[in-house]
């Protein structure tokens, strides 16, 4: 997890102009900080509502859809040099 978000700030800093880099990162860290509540608070309801079996699909369900987007969006760049994918 700690990898993956080192990797998206050194994303930012390089597509960013040098006086932007810490409002960007800012506004960044600042984004998880509010998808980790909403995600929190939303998978405490789902708990409640559905029992621990439903929040566990729903973790897992999340989680397969982060990858599915990542090798989505890496996909389109198959035609780049510097490609991950490919």
């Amino acid at each position: 997890m700690a990898a993956a978000d080192l990797g998206m700030m050194i994303h930012l800093m390089a597509v960013m102009s040098e006086g932007r880099t810490g409002m960007v990162r800012g506004i960044y860290s600042e984004s998880e900080n509010v998808g980790g509540v909403l995600a929190i608070s939303s998978l405490g309801v789902v708990y409640e509502v559905s029992g621990g079996d439903a929040s566990l699909l729903t973790v897992s369900a999340a989680c397969f859809l982060t990858v599915l987007i990542s090798v989505v969006m890496l996909g389109k760049g198959k035609g780049d040099e510097g490609s991950a994918v490919g």
